[in-house]
């Protein structure tokens, strides 16, 4: 049951013939690049009983052969993909429940729910895989799949990228996605195909998410401490993503709140990435904006009667500034300078730290 690690990162099919020709695949290239045909099929209960476990029973038809993964709990960070995977090779397109025997599975895979399981969704696509190479020894698969998920007879498109991390560090897949991306626009997906069809069958609606404490014992190293700081502010940048670009006031305070630590964060712990610490400034900024004049203005309005003349000259003046602050800062958020700061962040809160970044500090 080895670990699956791997960075997925949607990406425009018309760039994808540049992605062959990149000189970071073909400079690292070990071997022919391989296409291939992928149909997988997903099964669940009516009730969705595997989702609600974290659960995803695939069987995929693939170069004339069928393989059935399971794919265990995990965690998705910046499109970083971290999580538990079971796969085998069956005999036919049905599920094959003796291949499950990892006991971890057993009270999962009960008799019902076997019975009960059923096809919920399929996913065909056109996969071309590289195999690369470095110097250092790390080993990455880039995979660029282009199709279409199907469910409940409607359709959507896939456009994607995938880079697995088979032998090293998981800061490479960071730094290979960010030289990609200098090239062509690359957008991190903390979205699984499983679960973008998952989202079509769940009424489950995204909530804001509040931050989550980091428990550090008192000899943490300052850069490990940093890094596990920088990570959960990542995680929650993330989290509430898309729910602030649809305007969710809450989800907007929790990000704002998570930049505004992680960029105090770059300060007290002395991070060295000049970069890094001036485009958390640079988003900061745009937060600030959009803040001071949404509660600030509310509460003007609020000392005006409403029989005050000047009162809709002030209304009309606070709309055009929020609409203005407010368009820069979600026109911030869809850009490829944001995809490259959480590129940026995820390459710095992944990097071991070298022998001078070991000193212990204590946490207060």
């Amino acid at each position: 049951m080895p670990d699956e690690i791997e960075l997925k990162l949607r990406i425009d099919a018309d760039d994808i013939p540049r992605l062959h020709r990149h000189r970071a695949i073909l400079d690292h290239l070990s071997g022919e690049p391989k296409t291939r045909r992928l149909i997988s099929t997903y099964y669940d209960t009516p009730d969705l009983q595997l989702m609600r476990q974290q659960i995803n029973l695939r069987v995929r038809h693939m170069a004339g052969g069928w393989f059935q993964a399971v794919k265990g709990r995990g965690q998705a960070l910046a499109g970083l993909h971290q999580r538990m995977e079971w796969e085998d090779i069956i005999s036919g397109s049905e599920p094959d429940f003796s291949k499950i025997t990892d006991p971890s599975l057993a009270g999962i895979f009960s008799p019902m729910l076997k019975k009960a399981l059923a096809p919920i969704f399929v996913t065909d696509v056109e996969r071309t895989e590289w195999l690369l190479s470095l110097a250092d020894g790390t080993i990455i698969e880039v995979a660029a799949d282009l199709g279409r998920l199907e469910i409940q007879g409607k359709s959507e498109p896939i456009s994607e990228v995938e880079l697995e991390l088979k032998q090293g560090e998981a800061w490479r897949l960071f730094e290979l996605a960010a030289d990609l991306q200098k090239d062509f626009p690359l957008w991190l997906e903390n979205v699984s195909k499983a679960e973008r069809g998952y989202r079509h069958l769940s009424a489950t609606p995204l909530s804001p998410s509040p931050a989550r404490a980091v428990e550090l014992p008192e000899t943490t190293p300052t850069v490990q401490a940093f890094q596990a700081i920088g990570l959960e502010c990542l995680r929650q940048m993330q989290a509430n993503q898309e729910l602030t670009l649809l305007a969710n006031l809450e989800a907007r305070q929790y990000m704002h709140a998570a930049i505004r630590r992680l960029r105090l964060a770059c300060r007290l712990f002395r991070c060295t990435d000049p970069a890094l610490r001036s485009e958390v400034q640079w988003l900061e900024r745009l937060f600030d904006n959009a803040h001071r004049w949404k509660e600030p203005g509310d509460e003007l309005l609020e000392q005006l009667p409403a029989s005050c003349r000047e009162r809709n000259v002030v209304q009309e003046r606070l709309d055009r500034q929020r609409y203005s602050t407010e368009r820069r800062l979600f026109d911030a958020l869809s850009s490829q300078r944001y995809q490259s700061l959480l590129l940026r962040l995820g390459i710095v809160c992944t990097k071991k730290p070298g022998k001078d970044d070991a000193e212990p500090t204590k946490i207060h």
